[in-house]
């Protein structure tokens, strides 16, 4: 009996980091198309250029809510650029560097 309570308690536990993981990549994954799309308006408004991402990438450490958004300009690959943005403040952009 005890042992059929402790398999029970280890399988729930188990689909419960499970789903608890799975759900946070679905947040990541919205959080990348977001920070994507707030990085393509904010060059063609501001600085009137068409980006294009390349690839999106969050800081690491515990409480960095930075996040990196890398691509180039349409047409332009050679013309690399990166967006970093704040990810708890309205994904507020912080500074833009080409490279």
């Amino acid at each position: 009996m005890r042992k059929g309570i402790l398999l029970t308690c280890t399988l729930l536990i188990i689909l419960f980091i499970t789903g608890c993981r799975q759900e946070g990549e679905k947040s990541k994954k919205e959080m990348k198309e977001l920070a994507s799309q707030v990085a393509i308006e904010y060059l063609k408004v501001r600085e009137g250029k068409d980006f294009i991402v390349d690839e999106v990438e969050f800081s690491d450490g515990t409480g960095l809510t930075d996040v990196f958004v890398y691509g180039h300009l349409r047409g332009k690959k050679d013309e690399k650029m990166s967006v970093l943005m704040d990810y708890e403040n309205d994904f507020k952009v912080a500074s833009i560097q080409k490279y």
